[in-house]
Protein backbone atom coordinates (compact mmCIF):
# COMPACT_ATOMS: atom_id res chain seq x y z
CA UNK A 1 0.00 0.00 0.00
CA UNK A 2 1.41 3.44 -1.07
CA UNK A 3 2.34 6.28 1.57
CA UNK A 4 2.13 9.75 1.52
CA UNK A 5 5.68 11.33 1.33
CA UNK A 6 5.04 13.81 4.38
CA UNK A 7 3.23 11.21 7.14
CA UNK A 8 2.34 8.04 7.64
CA UNK A 9 -1.25 8.35 5.95
CA UNK A 10 -2.59 5.60 3.61
CA UNK A 11 -3.34 6.42 0.12
CA UNK A 12 -6.45 4.92 -1.35
CA UNK A 13 -9.10 5.63 -4.29
CA UNK A 14 -10.82 8.35 -1.85
CA UNK A 15 -7.06 10.35 -1.70
CA UNK A 16 -7.93 13.26 -3.65
CA UNK A 17 -5.87 14.48 -6.74
CA UNK A 18 -3.16 16.25 -6.54
CA UNK A 19 -1.15 18.49 -9.25
CA UNK A 20 2.24 17.60 -10.26
CA UNK A 21 2.89 20.65 -11.87
CA UNK A 22 0.83 23.73 -9.70
CA UNK A 23 -2.18 24.55 -11.89
CA UNK A 24 -1.24 28.14 -11.73
CA UNK A 25 1.62 27.08 -13.39
CA UNK A 26 0.01 25.22 -16.50
CA UNK A 27 -0.01 22.33 -14.99
CA UNK A 28 -2.72 19.15 -15.94
CA UNK A 29 -1.18 16.33 -14.98
CA UNK A 30 -2.34 15.09 -11.55
CA UNK A 31 -1.12 11.63 -9.38
CA UNK A 32 -3.21 10.03 -6.42
CA UNK A 33 0.17 8.09 -5.15
CA UNK A 34 2.24 10.74 -3.59
CA UNK A 35 0.54 13.25 -0.81
CA UNK A 36 -2.31 12.55 1.16
CA UNK A 37 -5.73 15.22 1.07
CA UNK A 38 -5.02 16.48 4.25
CA UNK A 39 -1.22 17.37 3.39
CA UNK A 40 -2.65 18.87 -0.27
CA UNK A 41 -5.37 20.82 1.28
CA UNK A 42 -2.32 21.79 4.08
CA UNK A 43 0.42 22.59 1.38
CA UNK A 44 -2.18 24.20 -1.03
CA UNK A 45 -3.49 26.48 1.98
CA UNK A 46 0.41 27.69 2.74
CA UNK A 47 2.88 27.67 0.47
CA UNK A 48 1.50 26.73 -2.68
CA UNK A 49 -1.00 29.88 -1.95
CA UNK A 50 2.28 31.99 -1.39
CA UNK A 51 4.19 30.76 -4.30
CA UNK A 52 1.27 31.18 -6.94
CA UNK A 53 0.54 34.35 -5.75
CA UNK A 54 4.21 35.75 -6.25
CA UNK A 55 3.93 34.33 -9.93
CA UNK A 56 -0.05 36.12 -10.70
CA UNK A 57 2.20 39.64 -12.38
CA UNK A 58 4.17 37.03 -14.29
CA UNK A 59 1.09 35.17 -15.66
CA UNK A 60 -0.83 38.24 -16.32
CA UNK A 61 2.04 40.14 -17.88
CA UNK A 62 2.63 36.98 -20.49
CA UNK A 63 -1.09 36.47 -20.43
CA UNK A 64 -0.80 32.88 -19.61
CA UNK A 65 -3.78 30.39 -18.73
CA UNK A 66 -3.97 27.76 -16.43
CA UNK A 67 -3.70 24.62 -16.71
CA UNK A 68 -7.03 24.28 -16.67
CA UNK A 69 -7.80 26.93 -19.07
CA UNK A 70 -8.58 29.93 -16.91
CA UNK A 71 -7.25 33.74 -17.72
CA UNK A 72 -4.14 34.98 -15.35
CA UNK A 73 -5.94 36.88 -12.90
CA UNK A 74 -6.18 40.77 -12.66
CA UNK A 75 -3.74 42.79 -10.97
CA UNK A 76 -5.57 45.42 -9.56
CA UNK A 77 -4.54 48.90 -8.36
CA UNK A 78 -1.28 49.05 -10.23
CA UNK A 79 0.29 52.39 -10.22
CA UNK A 80 1.23 53.65 -13.87
CA UNK A 81 2.89 57.22 -13.41
CA UNK A 82 0.13 59.71 -11.22
CA UNK A 83 -2.70 56.96 -12.63
CA UNK A 84 -3.56 53.69 -11.21
CA UNK A 85 -4.86 50.60 -13.29
CA UNK A 86 -5.87 47.57 -13.54
CA UNK A 87 -4.19 45.33 -15.83
CA UNK A 88 -6.85 41.99 -16.92
CA UNK A 89 -5.55 38.82 -17.34
CA UNK A 90 -5.87 39.14 -21.46
CA UNK A 91 -3.90 42.34 -21.13
CA UNK A 92 -6.79 44.72 -21.60
CA UNK A 93 -6.48 48.43 -19.25
CA UNK A 94 -8.98 49.89 -17.03
CA UNK A 95 -7.82 53.39 -15.58
CA UNK A 96 -9.00 53.13 -12.14
CA UNK A 97 -10.95 56.22 -11.59
CA UNK A 98 -11.45 58.26 -7.78
CA UNK A 99 -15.53 58.30 -7.40
CA UNK A 100 -14.72 61.70 -5.88
CA UNK A 101 -12.10 64.38 -4.75
CA UNK A 102 -12.09 66.42 -1.01
CA UNK A 103 -11.48 70.46 -1.87
CA UNK A 104 -10.46 71.62 1.53
CA UNK A 105 -11.47 75.83 2.52
CA UNK A 106 -9.29 77.85 4.24
CA UNK A 107 -11.80 78.12 7.06
CA UNK A 108 -11.00 74.09 7.97
CA UNK A 109 -13.88 72.60 6.10
CA UNK A 110 -13.99 69.43 3.47
CA UNK A 111 -16.19 69.39 0.52
CA UNK A 112 -16.54 66.04 -1.47
CA UNK A 113 -17.32 66.66 -4.82
CA UNK A 114 -18.23 63.83 -7.32
CA UNK A 115 -16.36 63.13 -9.95
CA UNK A 116 -18.88 63.40 -13.01
CA UNK A 117 -17.17 61.81 -15.65
CA UNK A 118 -17.14 58.22 -12.65
CA UNK A 119 -20.86 59.41 -11.85
CA UNK A 120 -21.26 58.58 -15.51
CA UNK A 121 -19.28 55.65 -16.27
CA UNK A 122 -21.66 54.00 -13.50
CA UNK A 123 -24.88 55.42 -14.57
CA UNK A 124 -24.24 53.51 -17.93
CA UNK A 125 -22.55 50.51 -16.77
CA UNK A 126 -25.37 50.13 -13.78
CA UNK A 127 -28.55 51.16 -15.94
Amino acid sequence: MTRCIFGDHLLDEKTKPEHILHDAFGGRKKTRRVVCSGCNNTFGGGIDKVLTTQFEAIRNLFQMKSGSGRTAPMLRKVKAGSQTINVHGDGNLELVAKPFTITKHPEGRFDPTRDRQHARRNATVHS
